[in-house]
């Protein structure tokens, strides 16, 4: 028979139990709260960012009847064109500009044109544009500022210094010219002079996203990682700048703790929200969810990846690493063959990049760069530097027919957007 005094030890025994269950549940209850807040605070971004998109995408489609009501409205065309550079990407903002070109010779169109393509990968277009627009308005600065900041890209610094020259004298924007002088020397490894040049610009212009972008790479450059991360942070809560949400994601990576690994997921996941496709970010979400251990996850990201674009450099290690953790790496070998493959091009890439660093005037340095960026699929820069080698030695041997594959298969190529430099002075992978 159940007394009280029994009732009363079994009362007590559960509220010990629950007691005890409530302690040692407590780091579990944090983790869960802590991810809680991360989800909330995710969705509340995504939200606004969405909301911020659809004004955005409300204001293309008055611009581009707009457009359709006037072709020849110069003003209308251009903020369609950064409109559409900013919401779908480079690709979507050129045939815009294309138009545009067919109809004016207007140096604000041509520079635009030209920025597209250079982000496009086709160097080689970019590069005939700016001279065209350099001889129809001499007189620009900022004509030749962007000319100063493609021959820097390109690795030609000779010709990069004597454009800046002209700008400066021509009284160019100098916020592009502080930004070509840092670029340039980051490209060279002189962090301390690429600092030097930003900060003394920013205390002018200290909102300009630009410059703060390009201190954040160097600063990340320079081993500030702190500070990088700060600066990238501030440049990404726009929502709407992909490259800069890209780096943030990267350093996240490199951190070994559980938060930076929870964040580069976030970060990830903030681009999908905005660019579906995006190869890279895809890439990095797959790779943050994969060193997060949550392998089945990764595993649908990037084989999704891998179904849609089977190229993309870095995603074949990351596909070979779950299934060699798996003990399934005996079926799939030709992953580890591909990523063998693209360490050889990364290493020939910058090889090709030091030697042409050093020795702009050979003309083998810019064969062996144009090889490099034919294995790379950077025809664009494949044919610049087939026709730099060419006009430094037109007799070299193999050149002529790179340039014509070059050129081959930059018109069968679907225009994609691209960093600018980093993925050659980095190899283009992170692995």
């Amino acid at each position: 028979m159940i007394t009280s005094r029994h009732r009363l030890i079994a009362l007590i025994i559960v509220l010990l139990a629950l007691l005890v269950a409530f302690v040692l549940t407590r780091d579990w209850r944090r983790r869960l709260w802590e991810e809680s807040v991360r989800q909330r605070q995710f969705i509340a971004e995504v939200e606004r960012a969405r909301q911020q998109e659809q004004a955005r995408v409300s204001a293309e489609a008055q611009l581009a009847a707009a457009l359709r009501a006037n072709p020849d409205n110069l003003g209308v065309r251009l903020e369609l064109a950064r409109l559409r550079l900013t919401l779908h990407g480079a690709p979507a903002a050129l045939p815009v500009l294309e138009e545009g070109e067919r109809r004016t010779n207007d140096p604000r169109l041509l520079r635009a044109l030209a920025e597209c393509y250079r982000l496009t990968r086709r160097e080689d277009k970019a590069l005939a544009v700016l001279e065209r627009a350099a001889k129809l308005a001499p007189n620009d600065g900022d004509v030749h500022v962007d000319r100063a900041l493609l021959f820097s890209l390109l690795l030609w610094f000779a010709e990069s210094e004597a454009a800046l020259r002209a700008a400066q004298r021509l009284g160019a924007d100098p916020r592009q010219i502080a930004l070509v002088q840092a670029m340039t020397s980051w490209q060279k490894g002189d962090y301390h002079r690429a600092r030097r040049v930003l900060e003394s610009a920013l205390k002018t212009y200290p909102d300009d996203m630009l410059l703060l972008q390009q201190l954040a790479v160097v600063a990340n450059s320079e081993g500030r990682t702190d500070e990088a991360i700060r600066l990238f942070e501030h440049l990404s809560q726009g929502g709407t700048n992909v490259e800069a949400m890209l780096s943030l994601t990267k350093i996240y990576l490199r951190r070994p703790d559980a938060a930076s690994r929870a964040k580069a997921v976030t970060t990830a996941r903030k681009i999908l929200a905005l660019r579906p496709q995006h190869p890279q970010a895809r890439l990095l979400l797959g790779r943050a969810l994969r060193h997060g251990g949550r392998t089945d996850e990764a595993l649908q990201v990037l084989e999704a990846l891998y179904r849609d674009q089977p190229q993309t450099r870095g995603l074949a290690f990351e596909l070979f690493e779950i299934y060699r953790a798996q003990g399934r790496a005996h079926q799939f070998q030709h992953l580890l063959a591909q990523h063998r493959r693209e360490r050889e091009e990364r290493s020939a890439m910058r090889q090709a990049v030091t030697m042409v660093m050093a020795y702009p005037r050979r003309a083998a340095a810019h064969r062996d760069m144009a090889a490099a960026c034919l294995a790379h699929g950077l025809y664009g820069r494949a044919i610049v530097a087939c026709e730099r080698a060419l006009a430094l030695d037109p007799q070299i041997a193999g050149v002529r027919e790179m340039l014509t594959q070059a050129k081959e298969k930059a018109e069968k190529t679907a225009p994609s957007e691209v960093k600018g430099m980093e993925s050659l002075i980095e190899g283009g992978s992170d692995q």
